[in-house]
């Protein structure tokens, strides 16, 4: 095992086992509490079953199809070509599993702030963006699955006449940039109804806080989107092209699965959370079904080795 096959693996299996986990933590906080569960656990566990397929096509993709290493490193051209046509079709069906990873989690954590601020300014922000994020998963998936027509011609180079429109430096970039941006909206939203609160700063920052720790693999997003815009003008040579995708493979994973399990229940974060969550409910009153427990931060991965 040589190239950055150890980082690969290395960054699918400590963010998936961590995954499982936190997704583990949340079933049982229900349980626990007795509370019904919703469509955010629902779609949390729709995106975990994405993440899941993902990471074992990811790890067989490695073992079996050099993922993580130069395709310059073969010298039989016969099976080098057979190497890189295999990989093109991982490409393609990890490029949709990551994709629905990628929408459940933000539908997870939408629905989430649904049950939370329902009744706040903030709901037809909530609603714009479910449907901004169906609307987004729809046409990504029909120009994934579309990228080449006839459609086999993505990862199988010898069909004659096909035609592939889409870069794919372009089209990685611009899918992250717009993600990206919407998930920059969602960690804001809840910020600006807390801040409206009559509650002491010490505890407004603690709940902030609490709902803006996806920044930090907002941050990974754009590191990578950085990374990509920098070397996709590698990708017209053969040695580069390879070059570029292996250097940005393992960034990219590590930005995947990454669940983050929070928790205001009984005001075990702070007593601004018990506050909060009572000030959210209807006519201050809490409800039966208040925020015990959040949903899913980000549960996503990509990888592009070849």
């Amino acid at each position: 095992m040589a190239g950055l096959q150890p980082d690969i693996y290395a960054a699918i299996s400590i963010t998936w086992v961590a995954a499982f986990l936190a997704l583990g933590l949340r079933l049982k906080a229900r349980r626990m509490t007795k509370m019904n569960l919703w469509f955010d656990d629902y779609f949390a566990v729709i995106a975990l079953l994405f993440v899941s397929s993902y990471c074992s096509v990811t790890i067989y993709w490695t073992h079996s199809y050099k993922l993580g290493q130069s395709i310059l490193t073969i010298e039989d051209t016969i099976e080098a070509n057979r190497i890189q046509d295999r990989s093109r079709l991982l490409l393609w069906i990890c490029e949709l599993l990551y994709a629905s990873s990628i929408a459940f989690c933000k539908l997870s954590i939408l629905c989430f702030y649904w049950r939370v601020f329902q009744y706040t300014s903030i709901r037809y922000a909530i609603i714009i963006l479910l449907i901004a994020v169906s609307i987004w998963i729809t046409i990504r998936t029909f120009m994934v699955i579309f990228h080449c027509v006839p459609i086999r011609a993505y990862w199988d180079k010898s069909i004659q006449g096909a035609k592939c429109p889409f870069n794919e430096a372009n089209f990685f970039f611009a899918t992250i940039l717009i993600h990206t941006t919407m998930d920059c909206v969602i960690l804001i939203l809840p910020v600006i109804e807390v801040m409206k609160m009559t509650l002491p700063l010490s505890q407004k920052l603690a709940v902030v806080g609490l709902f803006t720790s996806g920044t930090m693999y907002v941050e990974l997003l754009f590191a990578i989107c950085w990374s990509n815009a920098v070397q996709k003008h590698d990708v017209g040579s053969r040695r580069d092209k390879y070059g570029s995708f292996l250097r940005l493979s393992p960034y990219a994973t590590t930005h995947f699965s990454s669940l983050s399990s929070r928790t205001l229940d009984d005001g075990r974060v702070s007593p601004g959370a018990d506050q909060f969550t009572k000030r959210c409910s209807t006519g201050g009153k809490a409800r039966g079904n208040e925020i015990k427990e959040t949903g899913v931060s980000e549960v996503r991965h990509v990888s592009w080795a070849i």
